[in-house]
C-alpha cells in the first residue's frame, strides 16, 4: 500500500461542535491502491457525570462503502503509513487537530487514557500534553491500573 500525503500549506482543518461534542479533523492524504482517505482525528465528548474525554486516531475512510476504520494505537497503522515520515506526519497533525480543538472546546478539565501501551509510546502522549500546557493546562499521569493509563487535564490559568 502506497501512502500519498496531500497536506497543504496552509493545513486544511475541518472541525465541528454540536454544543457538547468538539471535533478537529485533518486529512493527510490517500492510499494509491484503494483511494481510501487517511486523516487525524481529534475530539473531546461528555461523559456520564459530566467530565470529558480526549480521543485522537488515525482514520481510514473508504468513500465507495461509506466505511471507516479508527486506529487508536500507532502499531495498527502500520499497514496504512508504512514509512515513519508518514506516521511522524500522523502525529505533527493530530498535534495540530488538538491546538484547534482547545482552543475552540475551552473545556476546563478533561481526561485521557490509553490500555497498555509500551514506554516509547508515551513519547507521542509527552508530545500531544505539550499543546495542552501551552494553552495553560497542567496533565497529570495517574497510576496504570488493569493495563490502563489515565491522564488528568486540567486548566490552570
Amino acid at each position: 500500500m502506497s501512502f500519498i500525503d496531500t497536506v497543504g500549506d496552509p493545513v486544511d482543518i475541518a472541525s465541528a461542535t454540536n454544543g457538547s461534542d468538539f471535533i478537529a479533523q485533518i486529512v493527510l492524504g490517500y492510499l494509491e491502491d484503494t483511494g481510501n482517505t487517511i486523516s487525524v482525528l481529534t475530539a473531546l465528548s461528555p461523559l456520564p457525570g459530566g467530565d470529558y474525554e480526549y480521543i485522537f486516531a488515525v482514520v481510514e475512510a473508504d468513500w465507495e462503502s461509506g466505511e471507516e476504520s479508527r486506529f487508536l494505537d500507532g502499531l495498527d497503522t502500520l499497514d496504512i503509513l508504512p514509512e515513519k515520515a508518514d506516521r511522524e506526519l500522523a502525529l505533527s497533525m493530530i498535534m495540530t487537530a488538538t491546538d484547534v480543538l482547545i482552543e475552540k472546546a475551552q473545556i476546563g478539565k478533561f481526561f485521557t487514557y490509553t490500555p497498555d501501551v509500551p514506554d516509547k509510546s508515551f513519547v507521542k502522549y509527552e508530545l500531544i500534553f505539550r499543546v495542552f500546557k501551552e494553552f495553560g493546562y497542567t496533565v497529570t499521569k495517574g497510576e496504570a491500573y488493569l493495563g490502563i493509563t489515565l491522564w488528568q487535564v486540567e486548566r490552570v490559568t
